[in-house]
């Protein structure tokens, strides 16, 4: 395992405070594991970080980081079965002279804590490796894993940006799990919107780009049109996403060069309203 013992989840998480054989967590943190090869890192990097280094290990900084992951979201997974034990006479609590169970306001409380700090640890996770991935970085083979594809299909990698681009007074409440479970529909959602505007086409030649690392700065300013988009499509605010598809379709326009797809696509002339080729017509 990447993370092993409770004495190295109490190094990351101050409030485990367990006297117990670590190997009862050691299912909890396997699981914690999975999600975070799954939803982040992939397996090769995953294998990586489970090799045993000794001396100074070229891998600490991820290493860090990907722990703090795993560990927070073990504490998630053990927090209420650690709570709540199943006995001969059912379900208990489990209490002794020096501790009694929390209320459960505390309790919310703390899940409410950890579900932030995993929202926080999870994106500093993943833009660690978006800038240590590039042409010749030391993680670049990441980017070609299906966990960053997923990442970046709509432009929004990581939940701090989601939030940035959300309409105004927004009231988004989702956490990290929410924000990535939902990446393939706002995406569906930003290429049925702005698609009609600056072609799907264009869209797709942007991706491949950003994620690439290699958009130049105009086309920097079409894609934080295009997140925008996604962002409103989440919030289901159609008048949004359309004038932010609008906003991008503006910048192809003036610099067309840049935008070579849209340039050849149906999309670089929209459909007018022709009224009778200028002439004065009744139209009561």
């Amino acid at each position: 395992m990447i993370l092993n013992g409770i004495e190295e989840i109490q190094k990351l998480l101050p409030s485990v405070n367990l006297r117990l054989d670590s190997t009862r967590l050691d299912d909890f943190m396997n699981r914690a594991q999975q999600w975070v090869s799954d939803e982040i890192i992939g397996s090769d990097l995953e294998d990586l970080l489970e090799i045993e280094v000794s001396g100074n290990d070229p891998h600490e900084a991820l290493r860090l980081r990907v722990k703090r992951v795993i560990a927070t979201k073990a504490y998630l997974l053990f927090g209420d079965e650690m709570n709540l034990q199943l006995s001969e006479a059912g379900m208990v609590v489990q209490q002794n002279q020096d501790m009694a169970a929390a209320s459960s306001q505390r309790r919310d409380n703390l899940m409410r804590s950890l579900l932030e700090r995993l929202d926080g640890d999870s994106d500093a996770l993943v833009g660690f490796l978006m800038k240590r991935s590039g042409s010749g970085a030391p993680y670049d083979d990441w980017r070609g894993t299906e966990q960053f594809a997923y990442l970046t299909v709509a432009f929004l990698p990581t939940l701090k940006m989601l939030r940035q681009h959300l309409p105004f007074k927004s009231n988004y409440t989702g956490h990290w799990g929410d924000f990535h479970s939902c990446l393939m529909n706002i995406s569906v959602g930003m290429m049925d919107v702005a698609g009609s505007y600056v072609s799907t086409a264009e869209i797709v030649r942007l991706r491949g780009l950003y994620r690439e690392g290699n958009l130049s700065e105009v086309q920097r300013q079409a894609v934080f049109r295009l997140q925008s988009v996604a962002a409103a499509c989440l919030m289901e605010d159609q008048l949004q996403a359309t004038k932010s598809a609008i906003g991008a379709r503006t910048i192809m326009l003036d610099n067309i060069s840049d935008f070579p797809c849209f340039a050849e696509s149906d999309c670089r002339t929209l459909p007018g309203v022709d009224f009778n080729a200028g002439h004065i017509i009744d139209t009561l």
